[in-house]
This record gives C-alpha cells, structure tokens and sequence, in this order.
C-alpha cells in the first residue's frame, strides 16, 4: 500500500516507480490531498484538520507496517514515530479547545498553545523556528478553523 499525505510533487511523482515495481499495489490519500493533486492546495500542517489527522495516524498504526517512508526524512521503522506525531497534535487541539472554551482568539492561542516534540522523535532534532513555522501555528490555525 503506498499513502500519499501530501500533494507535493517530491511527494507523488514517485508513484510512477512504486506503480512498476509493485502493479498489485493500491494507492490511497485523504480526500483533501487527493484534491490537492488535483488542484495543486495543500502543505504539512497548513489546511490542515488535526482532528482527522489523528484518526488517520491511529489506521495507519493499526496497520502494524514494519516501514514507513514519511514525506520528508528517514525512513521509519520505530512505532514511536506515529506516536510521536499523535502526541504533538493532540497537545496542540487539547490546548486549542480549552483555550477556545476560555474565549481566546487566534492570536491569544497562537501566544499561549505549546508544541515539545516527544524525546527521541524525529521531530526533537527540528529547529524551533521550523517547528513553530511550520507545524505549530499552522496546526492553531488549522484546529481554531475545525471548530468553526
């Protein structure tokens, strides 16, 4: 089974190679980034919905792979890297919707939601300024939006 959870082309144009080398493969990928390869709209937290992201992460768990290939870095062969993205985004919808039901804004949530990567993840090693950019407040924006 090869997953795509990214639009990107670094992301998808290798399906072409994974179609040659395993034809009985199926390709899956949420709806949203299924429209993205069709309209070219998404990023890794940005557009996001963190609330549907941990259900997927919790099926893709389930499917005990002994490999994953994310969209970017290493090649996965420890549990704890699913966990560790779970963990992250959890801590960023728990804190989004108590915040919410505290009457903070956006910007207030942005000031105050937490993101520490799980020691020994693979996202330990990012530096804060990449994490905030592109994960945390993206994520805030992302969960503020689900909420409606």
């Amino acid at each position: 089974m090869v997953i795509n959870a990214l639009w990107h082309g670094d992301h998808i144009f290798g399906n072409q190679a994974f179609r040659r080398a395993f034809p009985s493969a199926r390709f899956v990928a949420h709806a949203a980034t299924r429209a993205g390869i069709i309209t070219g709209e998404a990023a890794f937290a940005f557009v996001s919905s963190p609330r549907a992201w941990i259900q997927t992460l919790n099926r893709l768990a389930a499917l005990d792979a002994a490999t994953l290939v994310p969209r970017h870095g290493p090649v996965q062969r420890e549990k704890r890297f699913v966990a560790g993205l779970q963990a992250m985004l959890r801590a960023v919808v728990e804190q989004v919707d108590a915040g919410l039901k505290e009457g903070l804004d956006l910007e207030a949530l942005k000031a105050r939601v937490k993101v520490v990567p799980p020691a020994g993840s693979l996202y330990e090693n990012v530096s804060a300024a990449s994490l905030d950019r592109n994960f945390r407040l993206p994520a805030i924006e992302s969960a503020v939006k689900e909420k409606g």
